[in-house]
């Protein structure tokens, strides 16, 4: 059994409790009652018996500690999965833990679910509400919505790829092709691990493509151009020539001079013999004449003018050969794909061309001015040695374009077929760029992935919500037995709970008619009942005696004529006489029928039950009482208090602590000095009912009848003040008020002492111990 409670820090009221400190504190025994006001501190006690119960700290002392000794171990935060006894535990939590009220609107009326079942029902919800966070609904965004939007994006790929197809075909091919979206997914499967390499960079090269891919057929081969240069044989003659001075013999001054007369007489030399008349002037050429010039046309400079003669007609020559190369005479002699390169090449070629022309020219005009004007001297001019060079290299290039065609014309089926296949890498390549294919993939994959992953979570919740549908129980004979325990509580036969078999759920019936609202009492009333008929089912399946049990507070929400009821249900279920001696049957002993039992309470008529419970045999050594007082804002666990042996009720316990406070040579350090009010309130209530019990008006006006009305302003004015138990603020706020406190309490105690001395003899009679 739990032996004490070692250490209580940071939780709730209790900030710094430790059991030893404690002067002469007893340990817990079987039997255990826990006496404390409003706010004292028994809530917390009790949600430190919850954690021993769900072997885990209780949310509400999520900064806190605890530590207890049980059966000489110590347990604490740090090992509760490990305490060994069952704990049961009544306290205002458990109505919510355990009952869940539901209102119907449709049929306007209360049903209810019970233990088992209204925590099942209760899970099933927060399931059912983290199902709606995964797939939301109208007014939730669930986890799915991102990768579905994901999702939806992936799959509007399909349409994407039909209108791409589309356009590819009828905008790119011209029609040219087929293709469509099952074309474009191949490539797409075939080039997605490496886009970019599709893609073509150089425009050029694209703008041929363009042109190339709409061919339909192919436009004849084109012949290479031919062309046999004569350039350095001129270039070398010429420059010989140039720098050639032939020596002067067998002169004509004038055929030296005059070319045209020179080229006339070497023509006429020939159709001409010596002594025949001349063709041109009819005189005799006589024999002297016809040697003279036969001698002067084998003289040097003669033969270096026939020379020139000689390289003039191969510059003309050369110059026809220019004028009849057999360059592609139009754009459309080659192909598309090559035009454009044509035009370049044409236009470089024409300009070689014309440069080898002007050289020539050059060269042609330098030669006959040497021939007729400068042939005895040294002609300096330079010419371009390597002028054909450069032509040679342009017609080079040209063929080159030229054989490119031509291989296309030969290839043409395999070329176009290669060339369609690369724009259309390209143009899909370009496709899923634009569109961030590869990124939105890998969305989708993962997406995918939650999707399921999320799918899985639903499948799951959904199995568990099932299972737990599937395990709810609801027993018509507990039923009984809880309709029973409610009629007892409320003195009333009229209040019952049917079992409805359809949903599984307690309907609440008044007389014949479903109730529409239930009281505070009547809902503790229900709670306690169930809690009665879960600890019975224990004690059916031999699990009470193992046990330990904590009841805060019973009576909280139910008038004082509920409390015998609730201490005759305490006596049946905790308790039972065993026969001592079989030959004497009334010597018997009472045995607790659980392991421990805890019971704290604020009432002090309930507080005298329990002393008294069980009220025959006695229950010797096996019982502790505890008083929990709260002073200066904090609580503590102490041994109760002898005077509750000798004072028969709360009124006279209410009387002796103001009488003692009066008494009291240091009230303003005194422990009492917050709760004081509270207690001097309570008294009042309970002295002007005894003095008027007919009168159901406030305490104020009985309190007028009793004292009279300017005696009793000042005391109640004060005690509304400071009602609640929440009066430490004030007072620290309203230090004013402090000095009055003790002043009410003598204000009290001389009044009654004067209007009424026989009662107040008697009153402070009862408090001698």
């Amino acid at each position: 059994m739990i032996n004490k409670i070692d250490i209580i820090k940071d939780c709730g009221i209790f900030k710094d409790f430790n059991w030893s400190s404690i002067v002469g504190i007893e340990e817990f025994k079987e039997k255990n009652i826990i006496y404390g006001w409003n706010y004292s501190g028994k809530t917390t006690l009790s949600r430190i018996f919850s954690s021993l119960r769900d072997k885990v700290i209780h949310d509400s002392f999520a900064n806190g500690l605890f530590k207890i000794t049980c059966d000489n171990k110590s347990f604490d935060n740090s090992n509760l999965s490990t305490f060994p006894y069952e704990v049961f535990v009544f306290n205002a939590e458990y109505a919510k833990e355990n009952l869940r009220w539901e209102f119907d609107e449709n049929i306007n009326a209360i049903f209810f679910e019970v233990g088992d079942n209204a925590k099942i029902s209760s899970e099933i919800e927060k399931i059912e509400s983290i199902i709606i966070s995964i797939e939301g609904n109208s007014n939730v965004k669930g986890k799915k919505e991102k990768p579905q939007a994901a999702i939806d994006e992936y799959n509007y790929f399909e349409v994407l790829f039909t209108q791409e197809a589309g356009r590819i075909k009828n905008d790119a091919f011209a029609s040219l092709i087929e293709f469509n979206k099952g074309h474009l997914k191949r490539i797409k499967d075939r080039i997605i691990d490496d886009v970019d390499s599709y893609i073509i960079k150089s425009k050029d090269e694209l703008e041929i493509l363009t042109k190339t891919i709409k061919i339909k057929e192919a436009i004849p081969k084109v012949e290479n151009i031919l062309f046999d240069s004569s350039y350095i044989s001129i270039f070398n003659a010429a420059s010989e020539i140039l720098s050639s001075v032939p020596i002067k013999s067998d002169v004509i001054a004038i055929l030296d001079r005059n070319s045209k007369a020179f080229d006339w007489s070497k023509h006429g030399l020939q159709l001409h013999a010596a002594n025949e008349n001349c063709l041109f002037c009819g005189n005799t050429i006589t024999e002297k004449r016809y040697r003279e010039l036969v001698n002067y046309f084998q003289n040097e400079s003669s033969r270096l003018k026939e020379r020139i003669d000689v390289i003039l007609n191969m510059i003309i020559e050369e110059e026809n050969k220019l004028n009849n190369l057999n360059i592609p005479l139009s754009i459309n002699d080659l192909n598309e794909g090559f035009q454009k390169e044509f035009i370049k090449r044409e236009l470089h070629i024409s300009n070689e061309i014309l440069k080898y022309k002007n050289q020539l020219l050059k060269i042609s005009r330098v030669l006959k001015k040497k021939s007729s004007e400068k042939i005895y001297s040294i002609v300096n001019i330079n010419l371009d040695e390597n002028r054909n060079v450069n032509l040679l290299n342009s017609i080079n290039i040209f063929n080159e374009l030229i054989n490119k065609n031509n291989d296309f014309v030969d290839n043409f089926d395999d070329t176009i077929a290669k060339a369609r296949e690369k724009y259309k890498d390209h143009l899909v390549a370009l496709f899923l760029k634009q569109i961030k294919y590869l990124s939105k993939r890998n969305k989708f994959e993962k997406s995918i992935a939650q999707i399921e992953n999320l799918n899985e979570q639903v499948k799951q919740y959904n199995t568990d919500i099932y299972k737990l549908n599937a395990s709810k129980e609801s027993d018509s004979a507990g039923s009984i037995q809880f309709n029973s325990f409610i009629q007892s509580f409320l003195g009333r036969n009229d209040i019952e709970i049917i079992l409805n078999s359809s949903t599984k759920k307690f309907n609440l019936m008044r007389g014949n008619e479903l109730a529409k609202n239930l009281s505070e009492g009547e809902k503790m009333a229900i709670s306690f009942s169930h809690f009665f008929v879960k600890l019975k089912s224990i004690e059916e399946k031999g699990r009470l005696n193992s046990s330990i049990i904590y009841i805060d507070d019973p009576i909280s929400s139910l008038d004082s004529n509920h409390i015998f009821q609730i201490n005759s249900f305490l006596k049946e279920i905790f308790f039972d006489k065993v026969i001592v001696d079989p030959t004497k049957p009334k010597n018997f002993a009472w045995i607790l029928k659980c392991r421990q039992l805890f019971v704290s309470t604020h009432n002090f008529e309930f507080l005298n039950l329990l002393k008294e419970l069980p009220k025959k045999g006695g229950f010797g050594n096996k019982e502790s009482k505890y008083f929990i007082s709260r002073n200066n804002n904090v609580s503590e666990i102490q041994n109760l208090p002898s005077i509750f042996s000798t004072i028969s009720s709360e009124y006279h316990f209410l009387f002796g602590e103001i009488l003692e406070f009066t008494k009291n040579p240091n009230r303003s350090s005194s422990s009492k000095l917050f709760t004081i009010p509270n207690i001097l309130r309570r008294f009042l209530e309970m002295y002007t009912l005894t003095k008027y019990p007919n009168m159901k008006e406030e305490v104020d006006t009985r309190a007028e009848v009793v004292f009279g009305k300017k005696e009793s302003k000042r005391i109640l004015k004060l005690l509304h003040y400071f009602s609640h138990f929440n009066s430490l603020d004030r007072m620290n706020t309203h230090s004013n008020f402090v000095s009055d406190i003790e002043h009410a309490c003598d204000d009290v105690i001389e009044l009654i002492k004067i209007k009424d001395k026989l009662h107040y003899d008697a009153l402070e009679a009862s408090t001698i111990n």
